[in-house]
This record gives C-alpha cells, structure tokens and sequence, in this order.
C-alpha cells in the first residue's frame, strides 16, 4: 500500500515542489501507467538532458521506488489457507474426515492443514477446496491501488 500523502511529508515537498499537486485527488486521478511507471502527464517538471538541454517530461515514479515506499496494508487480513478450508468444512457442514475422504487423505491430514501445521501449494488448497469441500477455488490478482485511487490502464 502506497500513502502519498505520507510520503510527501516524508520527502518534505514544498509548495514549490513538482509533487505537491499530487496529493489532490483530481490531480492524482490523472494518473496513467506507463509500463511500470506511474505517469502524471498533467504535471511538467524539468530535467537536464543530454548536453544540458533542459527537457520538460511529465511527473513519473518509477516501479523500483513505489516498491521500496510500499508498505503492507495493516488493514487487510492475512490469507491463511488452513483458517479458510476449516471455516468452509465447518459451513459446509463436514467432519475432517469427510473431505480427506473424498481426495485420498484423512482426517489427520485435514487436520494439519487446517491448524497452518504447513504451508500447501495452491494446487493442493485447490484439491482441498474443489474435491474435498466440493467448492470452487477462485484466486484473484487485483490492480493495485494507490492513496485509495485506483490506476486506470
């Protein structure tokens, strides 16, 4: 997660500063995403160029610094695999016993798993979730979100 307007107190941005219209977040909307780069093309600064020439390119923070400034969003629960196959044996209705059966384990097995006693492969929790609890297992990878503004590509 990636709090802006944190990271610009951080950086001490001034009034004068290219940045500090960013924080905005009609300015910030602006956003677009250039390869792995976060592109303003509202917002101009100047850089020198080869043999000093001064060139004016949008405001752009590159993958390599939005990776070192994130941070893990506290908020959001941890994914702890075994936690979700014993809540969903349970609504399901289902001893351990029951689910190990059904995908050539047993109850032991179950068991290990659901107290995290292992870290399992997705193809495993899909075994679990699929044949054993008789669900559908959907794994999704989202956009990631900036200051709660969502980048559009």
């Amino acid at each position: 997660m990636l709090d802006f307007k944190q990271i610009f107190l951080e950086w001490k941005v001034s009034k004068t500063g290219v940045e500090y219209k960013l924080p905005g977040p009609a300015e910030f909307k602006k956003v677009k995403r250039v390869d792995f780069t976060l592109s303003w093309p509202n917002i101009k600064q100047e850089v020198c160029g080869l043999d000093d020439k001064k060139l004016i390119l949008p405001y752009q923070i590159g993958a390599d610094t939005l990776y070192e400034l994130s941070k893990p969003d506290e908020k959001r629960e941890t994914l702890v695999p075994g936690s979700l196959i014993r809540k969903e044996r349970i609504k399901a209705g289902l001893t351990q016993g029951e689910p190990g059966a059904r995908i050539g384990s047993d109850k032991t097995y179950i068991s290990k798993v659901e107290s995290n006693q292992f870290q399992i492969e997705i193809s495993t929790l899909r075994k679990i979730v699929e044949g054993g609890l008789n669900k559908r297992l959907l794994i999704r990878v989202h956009s990631n979100t900036y200051n709660h503004h969502p980048i559009n590509t």
